[in-house]
């Protein structure tokens, strides 16, 4: 992680991590890319209540190597493709 202005932490993967094409990922990133995507979806749907939103942080854990970045820059990929910047 690195150090903006403001002692704030941002999320910079390593240099090797990236977003891949939905043909190229494992069976269970893929699986793992959908659910997020369909939690983050319903947390953030229009007319949805503050109080009705399950959760507005989610967790992706595992041991080194399960894919945890690919599945947050393709996860940040396919919701703002436009999005070149290398700070997540």
């Amino acid at each position: 992680m690195a150090r903006d202005s403001e002692s704030t932490f941002t999320f910079s993967p390593r240099p090797e991590a990236h977003a891949m094409h939905w043909r190229d990922l494992l069976s269970p990133v893929r699986h793992a890319v959908r659910n997020l995507l369909l939690r983050i979806e319903g947390a953030t749907q229009k007319g949805v209540k503050a109080s009705e939103v399950a959760a507005n942080c989610f967790l992706v854990y595992g041991d080194r190597g399960t894919g945890k970045t690919t599945v947050l820059l393709n996860v940040k990929n396919a919701c703002n493709p436009n999005n070149t910047s290398d700070i997540f």
